[in-house]
């Protein structure tokens, strides 16, 4: 037969993408990005440290952290990087931006505003304890002087006020959590600023929430906001006994949901093995609730995570308890940040000792809490730059890619790190139809017949993914799809028994 131009584009395509698919498993560094899927980026001369990720809608990455100033101080650092993990010279001529706030100041979290500013969050010390503290700039790294004239606003209530998370209402609000020591105790708090820098009266008359949570102290780690505008915020509470995990829910107007567990207060033990303690929470599509961190089963520290219904009781759909537990790592592990995929698979990171050293580790779970083991073949990773490298932020790119950020030492000081991997939404090379089913045609304009009249077994179900992963057909199997409306491009078919999953590939033309 003799090819035509479309017949050679299509058989391209196949090629190409059966090579990439070889190379490529998701989980496997993307060599694309940096030096071998790997980026270090020092700013100053001394210690620096990445500690949030955000990508803006271009595909750029910002990455906020502190860096010394060459004084033994630190200052807020928060850099930009192209796609190919390079410094984009256009954010503040060489990619970096460092604020002084006072002394000290540690940018903890990053988010963006739908205008493209750029918002960070952290803690400043002032000589006499540290503050609440928060910059924002303009895209191109300048300072945003219409945020409080000079662009950075920081909140003083204690000797002791940490900001841990930072997110923006869809209004462009801006909300930051994290603790208040005060008589001796720990208190959550959430501070609620309007556009222009300004407290927010409607947030709990004064823009200011403090809650006492009944136990010996609170700590709060991490902020996420629910489609409905309400708060979530995680962390730890100490029982007398040991650190739990805790979950606060707020109403839009700063006062406890009362619809969260009667009080809008979740404590939760992995056990009375030892102590655990909630690093990063997040919100599934279905508005299911997962806190991750840590906790100790008597001689080391594990991941954890737990998994929320909305009214706040544990879900037994994940992990049969609602409760996981995993090592990753040969001893100690210290996860640091969640994240949920358009599929709905979870990716939990942060760091694991290996080798003598910490090195970033990441896993990746089904909905149901089992380990996903198309993700390097066991459902984990670790990454290793140098000496000691802790990963603290996890962002997932358009096209399902996933980088981690944090820091590396190189034996003298620590730099910004930042690694990319490869994500393919099924494992089309081991997990490929046998030859008793057939797809005809394939190319189609999305419209095909399975033909599984030499399969012995009954197919049950169907699903087909984009190639982003997301789910765009789901159901009880029948063997004619229509699916002509849906974008040209290449698409997974995953049909499923009683006893085997069989997936390949088709292209809608």
């Amino acid at each position: 037969m003799k090819a035509t131009p479309k017949n050679i584009f299509i058989t391209s395509i196949f090629f190409l993408f059966t090579i990439y698919s070889v190379h490529s498993q998701s989980g496997s560094l993307d060599l694309t990005f940096g030096v071998g899927g790997k980026v270090i980026a020092p700013i100053g001369s001394s210690n620096d440290n990445g500690l949030g990720i955000v990508i803006q809608p271009d595909g750029k990455i910002l990455v906020a952290g502190s860096s010394d100033n060459g004084s033994g101080f630190y200052w807020f650092a928060v850099t930009r990087h192209n796609n190919d993990g390079s410094m984009d010279t256009t954010f503040d001529y060489d990619g970096k931006v460092t604020t002084g706030i006072s002394a000290t100041s540690v940018a903890k979290s990053i988010a963006l505003q739908s205008d493209g500013k750029i918002v960070a969050g952290g803690t400043t010390t002032n000589g006499l304890g540290s503050d609440y503290a928060i910059t924002r700039y303009n895209i191109d790294g300048s300072l945003d002087t219409s945020f409080d004239f000079d662009g950075k606003v920081t909140a003083d209530f204690s000797t002791s006020d940490v900001g841990y998370s930072l997110k923006i209402q869809n209004d462009n609000k801006i909300v930051i959590a994290g603790n208040t020591f005060s008589f001796g105790e720990n208190y959550p708090t959430i501070i609620r600023y309007l556009n222009n820098g300004a407290l927010d009266t409607t947030f709990e008359a004064d823009g200011i929430v403090s809650v006492f949570v009944p136990g010996f102290t609170t700590q709060i780690a991490s902020l996420e906001i629910q489609s409905d505008g309400k708060l979530i915020v995680g962390g730890l509470s100490d029982n007398g006994t040991q650190y739990d995990f805790a979950v606060l829910r707020f109403n839009i107007n700063g006062s406890l949901d009362s619809t969260f567990d009667s009080d809008g207060i979740v404590t939760t033990s992995f056990g009375s093995s030892g102590n655990s303690s909630g690093k990063s929470i997040t919100i599934q599509s279905d508005n299911k609730i997962l806190l991750a961190g840590s906790v100790y089963d008597g001689t080391n520290y594990d991941y954890a995570i737990a998994r929320y219904n909305t009214d706040g009781s544990l879900d037994t759909t994940f992990a049969t308890t609602g409760l996981l537990t995993f090592g990753v790592g040969l001893t100690n592990d210290a996860p640091q940040d969640v994240k949920v995929q358009n599929d709905g698979k979870i990716i939990v990171a942060g760091s694991s000792y290996i080798g003598g050293f910490n090195d970033f580790s990441m896993a990746r779970l089904n909905s149901d809490g089992s380990f996903d083991n198309s993700f390097d073949s066991d459902g984990m990773v670790t990454t290793g730059f140098g000496l000691e490298d802790n990963a603290f932020g996890i962002a997932i790119q358009s096209d399902g890619k996933i980088i981690l950020a944090g820091n590396s030492e190189n034996g003298s000081d620590t730099d910004f790190a930042l690694a990319r991997y490869n994500f393919l939404p099924v494992n089309i090379i081991e997990n490929y139809f046998t030859n008793s089913i057939g797809i005809f045609p394939n190319p189609s304009n999305g419209k095909f017949a399975i033909d599984d009249s030499n399969l012995k077994e009954k197919i049950k179900t169907i699903k087909i993914y984009s190639i982003l992963g997301e789910i765009i057909l789901n159901q009880i199997y029948t063997n004619e799809i229509n699916l002509s409306e849906s974008p040209k491009g290449i698409y997974f078919i995953e049909l499923a028994t009683e006893q085997n999953i069989y997936t390949t590939k088709i292209i809608f033309q």
